[in-house]
C-alpha cells in the first residue's frame, strides 16, 4: 500500500481514483464494508483504491476540548488498512484551511482536480465541508456535475446496534472487549512504543516491556492474556494495566495507568520497537499484594491461565 502524507507535499495529479473518505477510527466492520466494496470495484475497473483520511481526529481542530479518545493512531490505522489490500492511503492534516472549505470547493479542488476521482464510496450519514454543511444529497448533485459515480453504502448493524467508533470506545473503556471485537471484526489491540521502565519485573523474575500507547483508548486496569505482534511474528504474553498498587511509590506523579507486557519464553531487548498488543481475554482485576513473594506466586498463576487461554 502506498502511503502519502499530505497532498500538498506530493505535487502529483492523480487519475481514475476510486475513493472513500473518513476518519476511520478503529477501522471497524462498518468501515471495512465500504473499503471492501471500494477494493472490489477497483479490481473490476482497473482504478486505484484510495482512502482519504486524517492524521488527527477532526474534532481536535473543530472543538479541541471535546475530542473523543482514539481507538487507533495514524500508524495503527495504516497497518490495518494495509491488511485489507488497499492500494493507496492519503493522510491529510485537518487544519483550519481544510475545515473552512465550502463543500463544493472541497469536491472540486481535492476530489476532482487533485485526486481525479472516478468513483466515490460513502456511508449514507456522510457530512463534509465547512460546518459539515454538505450531505449525501449534495454529494449526489456534485457527482452528477463533475461526472463521477457515487456509491452509497448502508450503515452496518449488529443486532440492534449501528456499528460506530463511539460505541466501540465505550465498550473498551468499560472492559467489554469481546463485544468490542464483534464490531471491530478482530480482537481489540493497541499499538505503542517500548520504553525503559523501572525494571522491577526483571527483579521479580518476570521481565516486562513498558508500552507507551499511540492512542488514548485502553481497557480498564487488570491482567489480560494477550498476543504480541513484533514485526511479522506473534508471541504469547500477559499484560498488566494499572498503577502497581503493591509498589505504589513507583508511579508517584504518574497521571495514567502503566502498561507492562511479559512475553513468555522471550529474552530479546525490544526497546524502541513498536509491538501490537492483541487482547484475547481478561484474567483478573488489579490488586495489591502484601509482599513481593505473594505477587510472584500470583504472576505464576496468571501465566498458566494465560497459556491455557491462548492455547
Amino acid at each position: 500500500m502506498e502511503v502519502i502524507y499530505g497532498l500538498e507535499k506530493t505535487g502529483r495529479k492523480f487519475e481514475n481514483s476510486l475513493i472513500t473518505i473518513g476518519t476511520f477510527d478503529g477501522v471497524h466492520i462498518g468501515h471495512q464494508r465500504i473499503i471492501n466494496e471500494l477494493i472490489k470495484r477497483s479490481n473490476q475497473t482497473g482504478g486505484t483504491s484510495t482512502v482519504l483520511t486524517f492524521n488527527l481526529h477532526p474534532l481536535r481542530v473543530i472543538t479541541p476540548g471535546s475530542t473523543p479518545p482514539l481507538l487507533s493512531s495514524a500508524n495503527h490505522k495504516i497497518r490495518i488498512l494495509n491488511k485489507l489490500g488497499l492500494a493507496r492511503c492519503i493522510l491529510i492534516d485537518f487544519n483550519r484551511d481544510f475545515f473552512t472549505l465550502e463543500p463544493a470547493d472541497f469536491v472540486k479542488q481535492i476530489l476532482v482536480d487533485t485526486l481525479g476521482v472516478s468513483e466515490l464510496f460513502l456511508g449514507n450519514n456522510y457530512r463534509f465541508g465547512k460546518d459539515r454543511s454538505g450531505d449525501i444529497k449534495l454529494m449526489e448533485e456534485l457527482a452528477d456535475k463533475y461526472s463521477f459515480q457515487l456509491h452509497r453504502i448502508k450503515l452496518v448493524r449488529v443486532g440492534r446496534y449501528v456499528v460506530s467508533s463511539s460505541l466501540i470506545r465505550s465498550l473498551v473503556l468499560h472492559g467489554k472487549l469481546k463485544e468490542a471485537s464483534r464490531f471491530l471484526g478482530r480482537p481489540f489491540s493497541i499499538l505503542g512504543r517500548v520504553v525503559k521502565g523501572s525494571e522491577r519485573g526483571r527483579l521479580l523474575g518476570y521481565p516486562t516491556a513498558n508500552i507507551i500507547p499511540y492512542h488514548e483508548v485502553i481497557p480498564p486496569s487488570g491482567v489480560y492474556a494477550v498476543r504480541v505482534k513484533l514485526d511479522d511474528s506473534f508471541h504469547q504474553a500477559i499484560v498488566n494495566i494499572g498503577f502497581r498498587p503493591t509498589f505504589a511509590f513507583a508511579v508517584k506523579g504518574n497521571a495514567g495507568p502503566i502498561i507492562e507486557v511479559h512475553i513468555f519464553d522471550f529474552s530479546k531487548s525490544i526497546y524502541g520497537s513498536e509491538p501490537e498488543i492483541i487482547f484475547i481475554d481478561k484474567i483478573r482485576n488489579e490488586k495489591k499484594f502484601g509482599n513481593k513473594e505473594e505477587l510472584i506466586e500470583q504472576i505464576k498463576i496468571d501465566q498458566e491461565k494465560a497459556k491455557n487461554i491462548l492455547a
